[in-house]
């Protein structure tokens, strides 16, 4: 009975972390034209996903606009080789969940005078993100394990649900025809919630009929559960030389928490074939710190022949708690009073992390066939903060899990119509530490080989999409009269707005050229006339000499 009772220990002893997580941040682009070219936009920044990836290219822009982006996750898998060990038995973990569905969608406007044609200096925009966050579900059971006339089973099930969603204005200051810098400023949700069961059986001298004599049962329910309010600030700068070249600048800071509520919760029974048992377990609220680290993206843009624009993105990312200092992610807890015990969210999650600096990149093209067909390619790279997993050992860390991504997108852009579907596929491969099925041994988990995939679609522009549908809609609707009306508005709209493109080309050019002074006409004429003006010009400024008639001759009347 002894054995047995060990078998089950694993349960009812106080749990150590799992292997539930994996921990990156640059997992799918955002945006409009962004997710096109693998998220190498902070040194394009031309459109009203600027707000994210670098408020500065907002300053550029030059009319109102608005803009959105939605993604499908199609499949997502994540995989463990014998990530859960029980005795001498081993199963996989696949993960059965699916991640959230991201999302952006903003607006931009451009406000204050026209100091020069066309452009005015200032920009206010607002957004709505959802990054793409993993919601996990993993399932697995050990059966047959013991020896001659002994059985047992271990059946484990745990599920991560996570959402991440941003808020906020923007705003930018064009300070000259190649510089801007913004703004973003973000009211940053952070949902996280984990749940985890496991039950262990194990049952001993087996009789004739199928029955066991003797035999033990232990099961453990646990999980935590976060929400973090904060602020978060995006600094953007974009610097364009020329036509041909544009760099971008973009700075994250940590977030600032508003809002910290969290809990733990841990709730473990055993019962043996006597019927007697044991139940224990409590609740604890906390304080999480759930935190998103320092971030700097550096840019460019190039447009080394027409129709063509490539880009190139590198960023860098802090650290995130420090070994000996590391971050709670649902909060602390402290030991019971009455039964000692510390509540802990599970055997497979790591409520303690600390992660390392870490640095990815982007890049991508982009071109348009026959003047109505964008099309768009691009890669991007998802590398883990996770320390590594290298050796057994009784220190968990979590997965360390480096993924690459390949984008593509094909729109139509004609008639008011700037629409593009296209596709993410992003492919990930790593280690992540399982639970020791050798109950001999003195390490508690073992490096194990990991691997994930997903496939996103996505469209975008469905917005102005939207919009330019219902102008046509309207215009279909229209009477003759009230078309023809509305032609020749337009019309009239076009031919000032070219006589004025017209004027201030040419008020430019005679400021570049100088305007000379007049040679004649001055009122110093060559006093040439016909021999009876007095052809000396002054006065009519003409110069010409020509006669000044003669007075009337009084009549005999006058």
């Amino acid at each position: 009975m002894l054995g047995i009772l060990a078998l089950v220990a694993v349960v009812v002893a106080p749990p150590a972390p799992g292997h539930a997580q994996d921990i990156s941040y640059q997992r799918t682009p955002l945006g409009d034209r962004a997710v096109g070219m693998g998220g190498a936009y902070t040194g394009i920044a031309e459109d009203v996903s600027a707000v994210w990836y670098n408020p500065g290219g907002l300053a550029f822009q030059t009319a109102t606009s608005i803009s959105g982006a939605l993604s499908i996750n199609i499949f997502n898998s994540y995989h463990i080789e014998d990530g859960y060990g029980f005795e001498s038995e081993t199963a996989d973990l696949d993960d059965e969940g699916t991640t959230t569905i991201p999302f952006f969608v903003g607006g931009l406007t451009k406000l204050g005078p026209e100091e020069d044609p066309g452009v005015r200096r200032h920009t206010f925009a607002a957004a709505a993100v959802s990054p793409v966050v993993p919601s996990r579900r993993f399932n697995a059971a050990v059966t047959g394990v013991g020896g001659a006339g002994q059985t047992g089973a271990a059946v484990l099930r745990s599920q991560t649900r996570a959402k991440l969603q941003y808020y906020g204005p923007s705003y930018a200051y064009r300070l000259s025809d190649h510089l801007g810098i913004g703004i973003s400023a973000y009211l940053s949700l952070h949902d996280f919630d984990y749940e985890e069961s496991e039950t262990i059986g194990a049952f001993s001298d087996r009789q004739p009929d199928g029955s066991f004599v003797n035999g033990a049962v232990a099961s453990r329910i646990s999980g935590g559960k976060s929400f973090v309010a904060s602020l978060l600030f995006r600094i953007g700068l974009a610097w364009q030389p020329n036509d041909r070249v544009r760099f971008g600048l973009m700075l994250q800071m940590p977030n600032l928490p508003l809002i910290r509520d969290g809990e733990i919760s841990e709730f473990t029974t055993h019962v043996g074939s006597d019927g007697t048992g044991e139940f224990t377990g409590g609740l604890q609220e906390t304080t999480p710190q759930l935190r998103q680290p320092f971030e700097a993206r550096l840019g460019v843009g190039l447009r080394p022949v027409p129709h063509w624009r490539i880009a190139f993105d590198v960023s860098v990312y802090g650290p995130l708690g420090r070994s000996d200092n590391p971050l709670s992610v649902f909060g602390e807890t402290t030991p019971d009073p009455v039964t000692g015990a510390t509540p802990h969210p599970g055997r497979f999650f790591n409520n303690e992390i600390a992660l390392s600096p870490i640095a990815n990149f982007a890049m991508g093209a982009e071109t348009v066939i026959n003047d109505f067909i964008p099309l768009a390619f691009g890669v991007f790279s998802d590398f883990s903060p996770s320390r590594g997993v290298n050796e057994p050992t009784n220190t968990y860390t979590p997965d360390r899990m480096d993924s690459i991504g390949l984008t593509t997108v094909i729109g139509y852009r004609r008639d008011g119509y700037n629409v593009a579907v296209g596709g993410t596929l992003t492919m990930g491969w790593g280690a992540a530490y399982g639970t020791n099925p050798d109950p001999t041994a003195s390490e508690r988990y073992v490096p194990r080989a990991a691997r994930s995939s997903a496939l996103y679609l996505f469209v975008t522009g469905y917005t102005g999409a939207a919009e330019q549908l219902a102008h046509d809609v309207e215009v279909y609707r229209m009477t003759d009269e009230q078309r023809q009306a509305r032609d020749e508005s337009e019309a009239e709209k076009a031919r000032l707005e070219e006589l004025r493109r017209q004027c201030e080309e040419r008020l430019a050019e005679e400021l570049r050229e100088g305007v000379s002074a007049p040679s004649d006409g001055d009122g110093n004429g060559d006093g040439n006339g016909d021999g009876n003006g007095n052809g000396n010009g002054n006065g009519d400024g003409d110069g010409d000499g020509d006669p000044e008639p003669p007075p009337e001759e009084p009549t005999t009347d006058d």
